[in-house]
């Protein structure tokens, strides 16, 4: 088989070395909350980055959750709900979510969609 008609994608591990690797590197460079790409280097592989490690004055932060990532066609489209929840008492569980996505070779989109409605990405990193 062909590695370029295959797509995998596989939500990466907090206490793998690649998640460490990978959290290192978009931590210097991610500032806000927001949904990231990472340009691996790597033939077909992307990263994506669900990040919500910063917390609001108001104690309140973004929480993602039931996250779907499926090949249609020639698009990649990522899925998930976005709720703020308040933290009270800074009891804050910080979460970065982070994907590794092997394109297949018609893959040309990825699209996003929150809550139902398509967004985009905050930006892409490489």
């Amino acid at each position: 088989n062909d590695k370029n008609d295959i797509f995998i994608t596989k939500k990466l591990d907090v206490n793998t070395s690649i998640y460490k690797k990978i959290n290192d590197k978009v931590s210097k460079l991610i500032k806000e909350n927001g949904v990231y790409l990472l340009n691996s280097g790597e033939d077909n592989v992307t990263y994506l980055i669900l990040d919500v490690s910063h917390m609001s004055l108001k104690n309140e932060a973004p929480y993602f959750s039931d996250v779907k990532i499926e090949n249609k066609g020639n698009s990649i489209m990522v899925y998930f709900n976005e709720e703020l929840k308040i933290y009270p008492d800074c009891k804050y569980h910080e979460q970065r979510l982070i994907y590794k996505i092997t394109k297949d070779k018609d893959t040309e989109y990825i699209r996003v969609f929150s809550n139902g409605e398509e967004t985009h990405f905050d930006s892409a990193i490489a």
